[in-house]
């Protein structure tokens, strides 16, 4: 069965929308080297909304639904292997996907929640005009940092992403064997089989898991009491153990939680890999023949994943920040606000930009207001980017190098089986004539006596 993907009206709308994006893009990016200031209000607010709401959950999800639209579709259409093989691969991509979407967004989720009930922080008073503290609270506070400063909500909720991010990816560790793999298999069987019995049916994958949780919401928000706690400790204290691991997780990922996003998407490919092929050797109703691809396409799934995202989604992270950093893309209400609370200390934005040895971020240390929000519009086009990247090399590229090297391995291992066979039959041949022969010996020494 082979489907005509540009005929489908979503795959139509999809390109016109691709051209229109182009074309503003490219706009766009014909004037990113002489400097570009936005100034709309309405990009200024879905940057910030993207930077506070997006985690590892989302990006499950999205990565997940428009890995609907691309990978069993290229799945369907590899002309290299049989049309059995191109069968059971569009069904396992699609159980597959289906699955690892659904138990991933719905473990990451829980495990964002369980960090939320256990982060619990309190404020202190100013300390040295350097931006709002805060430190754990009495109760259920047991994965909370120490005390922290400059704290914003948009930090809190980055640092509870982050550590819920980690919590998800170590159940998933333990649900890709016990929950993905097994489910994979079964629907896998199950939409093979109809796929078989008509080749004009297409399976639907019901996605009603999906939606549910992309409606859900997480609405809950840290409250703080109104008595001051006098700060005792001192401001280069050191923590160590649990402590400075917390510590350490708050200055790294509360301004930037971009970067946790990639980590765990990487660690949770290489762990659903592993399951799904411990999977597929455990299933018998897949055909050592079309093992030989499946299991070298799967193999190259998790490679290809994690080359081509490092390689692809980290430079085009890196090089959305820098643009930020170097000033050719500015928002206009971030440069406001650098100027009126800069005006106070003598920070202007032409000594912030042109100071080449000294990161933005690090020379609006002082401006601790303007910080949180050039950092909450850097770290939401960081997203964008990281989210679009992501798409490109996962849900295109890579299902084109598995597909090649699936084929590829299927191919030469059925050569050497075909030689391996070779060898036995000659092998059976010469051990029959040497039994033949053996018996003319037998009935000539017969004779002889």
């Amino acid at each position: 069965m082979k489907i005509d993907i540009n005929s489908k009206p979503a795959f139509k709308g999809a390109a016109r929308a691709g051209a229109a994006v182009k074309d503003v893009a490219s706009g766009v990016l014909a004037e990113i080297p002489k400097g570009k200031e936005f100034s709309s209000e309405k990009l200024s607010s879905f940057l910030q909304y993207v930077n506070s709401t997006i985690s590892s959950p989302e990006q499950r999800l999205i990565m997940g639904v428009t890995a609907l639209f691309s990978q069993p579709f290229i799945d369907l259409n590899n002309e290299r292997v049989s049309e059995e093989t191109r069968l059971m691969s569009f069904a396992r991509t699609l159980s597959k996907i289906v699955v690892g979407t659904t138990v991933g967004v719905l473990v990451r989720k829980e495990a964002i929640r369980l960090a939320h009930k256990y982060t619990k922080l309190i404020p202190v008073p100013n300390v040295q005009n350097s931006g709002s503290w805060a430190k754990p609270a009495p109760e259920h506070s047991i994965l909370s940092p120490p005390y922290v400063r400059n704290y914003t909500e948009d930090y809190y909720k980055n640092y509870v992403n982050a550590l819920g991010s980690v919590m998800g990816i170590g159940v998933s560790l333990v649900t890709n064997f016990l929950i993905d793999a097994p489910l994979t298999q079964l629907m896998t069987n199950r939409c093979y089989g109809l796929l078989k019995e008509d080749d004009d049916k297409q399976a639907k994958p019901h996605s009603n898991l999906l939606e549910e949780a992309l409606n859900k919401k997480n609405s809950q928000n840290v409250s703080f009491g109104n008595s001051a706690v006098k700060l005792v400790e001192n401001l280069d204290v050191k923590y160590s153990g649990f402590e400075g691991v917390k510590h350490w997780f708050w200055k790294r990922f509360a301004p930037d939680p971009s970067g946790m996003l990639m980590h765990t998407a990487a660690v949770g490919w290489a762990a659903s890999s592993a399951a799904q092929i411990a999977g597929m050797l455990c299933n018998d109703k897949i055909d050592s023949n079309k093992k030989k691809f499946l299991i070298p396409q799967e193999f190259a799934d998790a490679v290809g994943n994690i080359a081509l995202y490092y390689a692809i989604t980290a430079s085009v992270k890196t090089g959305v920040e820098k643009l930020f950093e170097d000033g050719k893309i500015r928002i206009k209400s971030v440069m406001d606000s650098i100027q009126n609370e800069g005006a106070k200390k003598g920070i202007t934005i032409e000594k912030l930009f042109n100071n080449k040895n000294v990161k933005v971020s690090e020379g609006l240390k002082q401006l601790p207001k303007s910080k949180a929000l050039y950092l909450a519009h850097k770290n939401g086009a960081s997203i964008l980017a990281t989210l679009a990247a992501s798409v490109l090399s996962c849900n295109i590229l890579t299902p084109y190098f598995r597909n090649f090297y699936g084929a590829y391995c299927q191919e030469k291992l059925k050569e050497r089986s075909s030689k391996l066979n070779a060898k036995i039959f000659d092998i059976n041949i010469h051990n029959d004539k040497f039994k033949e022969k053996s018996e003319h010996k037998d009935v000539f020494k017969k004779f002889l006596v």
